[in-house]
């Protein structure tokens, strides 16, 4: 078995060398403006961006890289001294699948060039894109609010709201970069939209995510934020473990309640897509792979009579689950309302239940010293209502918030 994995491992090892010799052979400037963006392009022709990491990767690091289906995604160096992760926010096919919706694009609307397109159906397009089908196997981005039609006169608040927000970077700011920003936006809705997410919740805003660096062509940049959870969970303390799962309680809060307009669920907080970092200031994560993500309007319309809208959205886990795959979740319902406890329901099943990642999840099973504390028959009992509530009198969120609590005193005191 080793020699098989030794072997797959120097295979992977050649390929990436021979694959990735010139940063500029991935960046596919070529295809803009269905791309990504070019405020990095500058960075890249000069030489500041490079391909590889300070350190080499180990051989299960290699492996692993080569069986995880990672969309076209590379540890990278700015300056030859800061790791950034390069990303081409697809596999390769994809990519080529995109080709082909640029090229209908051009024939629906009759046009040779990108430049012949107008602006205001493609505005109709974006926002077709961002409301979704909710039976799609893939739903990528989905915005929801009951004031979100949108039609050639009114336009769309929302829309507006989340195109204003964009125009903090350059490559998606409508009012300077016109057709192209518009394009720049509608590329990544149908490939990947993780840059609009770190840009619309920036991590110098305090959000647990990535520092969005930038895109040239098909090629976006990233803060390097850590190795994932599932990779090194059981190299930690117990102690450890428990402030990032107080952490991600805490962003679970966050994300849910801590912008202005929008709510923030993440389909996919599995254990592979949370990073952890560890430097002087202490441990912490991040979350990454933002790629299917719901933004729900969170202002409540004086408009809307459906009393669906104005209830609280509670998450279940599915009942008959042989194959073990209950966590379940309905992007419709969660649309439906102006307030879903996704996230709580998420973080408790995904990162603290059992999964093929973590076994019995990021606290189980609990040392000795949990086993003998006053607080473990607490700490049991809030974990498992966290996953699935018992009470109808008290709500997942505050059960999650004093879950919360309890760890972080843990995780100091214990």
């Amino acid at each position: 078995m080793w020699k098989y994995m030794v072997l797959v491992a120097v295979f992977c090892a050649v390929y990436q060398i021979w694959r990735n010799a010139n940063i500029e052979d991935i960046v596919a400037v070529d295809r803009c403006p269905f791309c990504y963006g070019n405020t990095l392009c500058s960075s890249v022709y000069k030489g500041r961006l490079s391909i590889g990491k300070s350190k080499s990767l180990t051989l299960w690091e290699h492996y692993n890289k080569f069986f995880s289906g990672a969309k076209n995604v590379f540890y990278g160096m700015l300056d030859k001294s800061q790791e950034i992760m390069l990303k081409n926010l697809g596999h390769d096919w994809e990519l080529r699948e995109f080709d082909s919706e640029a090229d209908k694009l051009l024939v629906m609307f009759g046009v040779r060039d990108w430049n012949e397109l107008s602006p205001d159906s493609l505005l109709l397009l974006i926002a077709e894109k961002l409301s979704g089908n909710f039976s799609a196997p893939m739903m990528k981005l989905l915005l929801c609010s009951p004031d979100s039609e949108i039609d050639e006169e009114n336009g769309s608040h929302i829309l507006d709201e989340f195109l204003n927000r964009l125009s903090i970077d350059s490559d998606f700011d409508v009012r300077s970069g016109g057709l192209a920003a518009l394009l720049h936006i509608w590329s990544l809705l149908h490939i990947n939209p993780e840059p609009i997410i770190l840009q619309l919740f920036p991590s110098q805003g305090g959000w647990p995510f990535p520092e969005y660096l930038g895109a040239c062509g098909r090629l976006v940049a990233e803060e390097y934020c850590g190795e994932p959870l599932s990779a090194v969970a059981y190299n930690l303390s117990w102690e450890k473990r428990a402030l990032l799962a107080s952490q991600a309680l805490t962003a679970a809060h966050r994300f849910t309640h801590g912008d202005s307009v929008f709510r923030l669920y993440l389909v996919d907080i599995s254990p592979d897509n949370v990073v952890v970092m560890e430097d002087i200031k202490g441990i912490h994560l991040k979350f990454v792979d933002l790629e299917d993500t719901i933004l729900v309007d969170k202002r409540i319309s004086q408009t809307d009579e459906s009393t669906q809208w104005h209830e609280t959205h509670l998450s279940r886990l599915q009942d008959d689950c042989p194959d073990g795959s209950c966590f379940v979740f309905s992007a419709y319902d969660i649309c439906s309302h102006h307030l879903s406890d996704h996230n709580y329901f998420a973080v408790c099943n995904q990162l603290f239940g059992p999964s093929p990642y973590l076994q019995e999840g990021l606290l189980r099973p609990f040392p000795e010293k949990v086993r003998q504390n006053e607080y473990h028959s607490q700490l049991d009992f809030l974990l498992k209502e966290c996953m699935q509530p018992t009470d109808a009198n008290q709500s997942r969120e505050s059960i999650a918030l004093e879950l919360q609590q309890l760890l972080e005193h843990l995780a100091y005191y214990l």
